[in-house]
């Protein structure tokens, strides 16, 4: 029985010894893969994260369509009956921005027209109102500041003349209002 014993005490041996040996061997591709085996209780390892956020622009338009309401020939300077005009950008703006007004159309009803230069705006109630061209982008607010998480409300008052002599009818035009990224 003692070769019996002796014989199963240095198979455990070997069996030990080879298994310490493994370890130390191969201890290199045990740290470099997914785990490591590093003789204590807790194991960590830090790591990065990233992301690219993009340039973003949102905006709402309120009390629109611009309203005259109805008006004499010759009439001057009319306010808009829902000034201002109010635009809104989003909490979720994120970059300095301008706001731009542009008239695409003329004045049209029918086969009459009258020129959309006889609209005008400001940006205040007090100061002189600033005509529309036809095609030609108007800066209304220029490098306003960024929202970056609060909404920025911005006010367009618009105003009216009539051409003495215009034909009676119900005219409209097309204005477009753009928010855009300050260059």
């Amino acid at each position: 029985m003692n070769k019996e014993f002796d014989a199963m005490l240095v198979v455990t041996i070997a069996i030990i010894v080879l298994g310490v040996f493994s370890v130390i061997a191969y201890r290199e591709n045990l740290v470099s893969g997914i785990a490591s085996l590093t003789g204590y209780a807790t194991w960590n390892q830090t790591t990065s994260a990233s992301v690219t956020v993009n340039e973003y622009i949102s905006a709402t338009l309120s009390n629109i369509p611009i309203d005259f309401g109805s008006l004499d020939p010759g009439t001057t300077n009319q306010p808009a009956t829902n000034n201002p005009l109010l635009v809104q950008v989003g909490a979720e703006t994120n970059v300095e921005y301008n706001i731009t007004l542009n008239g695409t159309t003329n004045f049209v009803s029918g086969g009459n027209s009258f020129s959309v230069g006889n609209l005008s705006y400001n940006t205040t109630e007090i100061t002189t109102p600033t005509p529309y061209e036809l095609n030609v982008e108007k800066n209304a607010y220029t490098n306003e500041p960024c929202p970056c998480g609060t909404q920025a409300d911005r006010n367009v008052w618009h105003y009216i003349s009539v051409p003495a002599g215009q034909v009676a009818g119900a005219y409209s035009a097309n204005i477009k209002i753009t928010v855009k990224k300050s260059t």
